[in-house]
């Protein structure tokens, strides 16, 4: 089950790639916010049919964060971040169970994501889903 999605821009606590943002004014950054969370729940519903269930031993909850090109069409660095069991650090890592391989393939599988046209001349940003 999908428990959400966030994208780099979205909040304070995750980084976009400022280089690749333009430079905003306050009245932008607000209507940004709107178009961040209409891409989010975009993504996050896209994901979401993508999505395979695969049964588990153990239940864990984690996030898979990546990198989209500002057109939607390419994922790249992805990687499991902030694993709740199983796994001894709160760092990022490559997929280990069934569980986390089948959201990589969902993410994968599910692109291109369609990314609002004003966000597109970004360039990128990252996102971040939780599984």
């Amino acid at each position: 089950m999908i428990k959400g999605c966030v994208l780099g821009l979205a909040l304070l606590s995750a980084t976009p790639a400022i280089a690749l943002t333009p430079l905003r004014a306050p009245e932008q950054i607000a209507r940004d916010r709107i178009l961040v969370a209409r891409a989010t729940q975009i993504i996050t519903a896209k994901v979401g049919r993508c999505f395979l269930t695969v049964s588990a031993g153990r239940r864990t909850s984690f996030n898979v964060q990546f990198f989209l090109s500002g057109d939607g069409q390419r994922v790249t660095a992805l990687r499991i971040v902030d694993v709740s069991q199983g796994s001894a650090g709160t760092g990022s890592r490559a997929a280990g169970s069934a569980l986390e391989r089948s959201a990589i393939k969902a993410i994968r599988t599910c692109a291109p994501y369609l990314v609002p046209e004003e966000l597109r001349t970004w360039g990128g940003f990252w996102v971040k889903v939780a599984f």
